[in-house]
């Protein structure tokens, strides 16, 4: 291992300026003297901040830096492993808060030890030396700037040398922490916590996005600190309403981030814990009921980290995912090589019920609504009710409840406790087994094929006979939209559709699982419906979109050229058919746009009237010309490296498809392409619809 030392008050040209005077103007002042704007290297994670000493230093919608005083030293926080690297501390000011970081966590006379960094300490012209026991080298220096994940097993000493004076400067991306670790927990498992929780500051799930590149660094607010937040809602005063929905969302986000020792904040959060808080459609928790809000965010976390014996039935259960009664089972699952996504048991965990799993690899999960709804301005349901646990745990139980699933299971698992559930098998279950299946007690159902599942409340499913049809029809429009791609039809996984009272963004989203509201579970399970329902295979083409030929503005309209073509296959239906937005007459719709100035932002900005120009070209040529382009870019040596190439690249492979040059049609439609690419298509005959 390598150490890079460096006495800063060498001639480094982004650190040489001078110490501020010891506290003048306050830490936060020291700390960004002379910034103004910082990097946001890819997206940085979150920080949650709830010390007494501890403060946001830059923030977006939370923290994207932190600082905090812990013993006798300080510590400075950042959510991006990026803040570390040479080119982002070329960006902005990114530098010079580096540069106050060092001089503020060393007290104004840095020695400075810079970890396996070697990028790092090139653009700090420091030396590199070889080291194994390198904490024990600390000694020697009274900074430490390092990456969270770097610490290994090695936090208990870098927070000892924290609290006997020392500095650390420490950077990772907990999102990409969590990706990387699957299974594992920021709070129990990711080691650089372990040096700050007891300042008052861990990294969180979550993102801060940034429009430009760039964090604008301003006062943050007092509320983006929990405990003041919770000072403020306990203190008895009247609070303006957005400053109370404010202060409430920052005591929520702590909550599900503090490590469960911690004495700072969930022990005051207690006392103000409401017992009983229940969320329904038609009586919601909105964002301004702060208290219901920590209550029931506190509740959820507290049953979570709970052993399984300890865990209750939450009063929310009721009402969603649902209770139900029946006799625990015991079933033995062969889950043949390491599965892919989620693998069904056709089980279902009561809530507050304990169930025991056996088996050597994987994890065992309860819950498949799995949107959390954390930062909405009004919950339905409980915002986050799905649970997981190593197999090798042995046992698990939710407070929630739910279906029961494997993950990353190997070999033959056997699970006890739950109840059944209604689970239709296409090509296993018989029309006999069926009968006796869609009436198990589970309030959930679900039907699969080895393409797709469906998942919906029990009760649509209690009356249905003859799912065989249903679900032929629906691999039919699976393997359709493939057929169109240009991809295989045998998946590594089945995609998955879960219907739920509230999901996290829109009428559906796409994803694993892609998700609906349970307005739309009917039509999940009524042939007819399901056929030419716009939302479902909408969302099935984002999920097999190509980002090298859907371009900016795009984003919503290739998926819905997907969902075309797979609705024309199960229906019959022509694309103006399908949708009441395309039941125009569409050259007329053309040449409005056409005759309005043809505005390319107007074109991105509306999604059916951009859908209009790829419809003309299928009316005009068919669907084999856009099989032939969409599996041209799978083998392609050339992938385009930006949007201009994006547009250039469709329009040009479009037009040799088809024998004919687009350049005009593009033009006439506005999208921008470049000369060289017109040039490229020139001897082709021109085409126009």
């Amino acid at each position: 291992m390598r150490l890079a030392f460096i006495a800063l008050a060498l001639s480094l040209l982004v650190f040489c300026a001078p110490a501020p005077a010891k506290e003048e103007g306050g830490d936060w002042q020291a700390l960004t003297k002379e910034v103004n704007e910082i990097a946001a290297p890819g997206v940085p994670g979150t920080i949650c901040v709830f010390g007494k000493d501890a403060f946001a230093v830059a923030a977006s919608s939370e923290p994207i830096v932190a600082a905090a005083r812990l013993g006798k030293g300080r510590l400075v926080v950042f959510a991006h492993t990026g803040y570390l690297d040479e080119p982002t501390m070329k960006i902005a000011d990114t530098a010079a808060l580096m540069k106050n970081a060092i001089l503020w966590t060393s007290g104004g006379r840095p020695r400075v030890a810079v970890y396996e960094n070697a990028a790092l300490a090139k653009f700090l012209d420091a030396r590199n030396i070889e080291g194994e026991n390198w904490t024990g080298q600390l000694k020697s220096f009274n900074v430490i700037v390092i990456g969270q994940s770097q610490i290994a097993g090695d936090a208990d000493s870098v927070r000892e040398f924290v609290e006997n004076g020392g500095g650390a400067i420490m950077a990772d991306c907990p999102w990409g922490w969590l990706q990387l670790n699957p299974g594992k927990s920021l709070l129990k498992d990711h080691p650089g916590n372990k040096v700050t929780a007891p300042a008052g500051i861990v990294w969180a799930d979550g993102y801060n996005e940034s429009s430009n590149g760039r964090f604008t660094v301003k006062p943050p607010h007092a509320y983006l600190n929990a405990s003041t937040a919770l000072d403020a809602l306990a203190s008895g005063g009247k609070l303006p309403e957005s400053e109370a929905t404010f202060a409430g969302q920052s005591v929520t986000n702590a909550i599900r981030s503090v490590p469960e020792e911690d004495k700072l904040l969930l022990p005051r959060v207690r006392k103000l814990m409401k017992k009983e808080v229940v969320p329904t459609k038609s009586d919601p928790i909105k964002k301004e009921m702060y208290l219901d809000r920590i209550s029931l965010a506190a509740a959820i976390e507290e049953a979570r980290r709970l052993p399984p014996d300890e865990v209750k039935p939450h009063p929310a259960a009721r009402e969603f995912p649902g209770i139900a009664e029946g006799k625990p089972v015991v079933r033995r699952i062969q889950a043949g090589s390491k599965t892919e996504g989620w693998l069904s048991t056709g089980l279902y965990a009561p809530p507050g019920k304990v169930i025991s799993v056996k088996g050597s690899s994987g994890s065992i999960r309860i819950g498949c609504h799995s949107d959390t709804l954390w930062n909405l301005d009004e919950w339905r349901r409980a915002p986050d009710i799905c649970t997981s646990a190593a197999i090798s745990g042995g046992r698990i139980a939710s407070a929630f409840g739910g279906l029961v699933y494997l993950e990353g299971a190997s070999g033959e698992i056997e699970i006890s406790g739950a109840i059944e559930a209604p689970y239709f098998i296409f090509g296993t279950t018989t029309a006999r087994q069926w009968k006796d299946a869609r009436n198990a007690p589970a309030p959930w159902a679900e039907l699969a094929t080895e393409k797709v599942i469906i998942t919906v409340p029990s009760s649509l499913v209690r009356k249905l006979d003859g799912p065989e049809d249903l679900m032929k029809e629906w691999d039919k429009g699976l393997d359709a939209v493939v057929e169109l791609v240009g991809i295989p039809k045998k998946r590594a996984r089945p995609e998955r559709y879960v219907a739920d009272v509230q999901i996290g963004a829109g009428w559906m989203h796409s994803g694993y699982p892609i998700m609906t509201h349970l307005e739309s579970a009917k039509a999940m399970v009524t042939k007819s419906e399901m056929q030419s329902d716009w939302g479902l295979w909408h969302e099935l083409g984002h999920n097999h979109q190509d980002g090298a030929w859907t371009f900016d503005g795009a984003g919503e309209v290739t998926n819905n050229v997907i969902c075309l073509y797979a609705i024309e296959q199960l229906t019959g239906k022509k694309a103006e058919q399908t949708h009441e937005a395309l039941q125009t007459d569409l050259a007329a719709k053309a040449k409005r746009h056409h005759d309005a100035g043809a505005d390319f932002g107007k074109w991105k900005s509306d999604p059916f009237l951009a859908l209009t120009m790829y419809v003309q070209l299928q009316k005009a040529f068919g669907w084999d010309p856009f099989k032939k382009v969409f599996a041209e870019y799978r083998t392609a040596s050339d992938p385009p490296e930006n949007d201009n190439g994006k547009r250039d690249q469709w329009m040009v492979r479009f037009s040799k498809a088809v024998g004919r040059n687009l350049g005009p049609f593009f033009e006439w439609w506005g999208v921008p392409t470049s000369e060289s690419a017109r040039k490229s298509i020139a001897d082709l005959p021109v085409w126009m619809p």
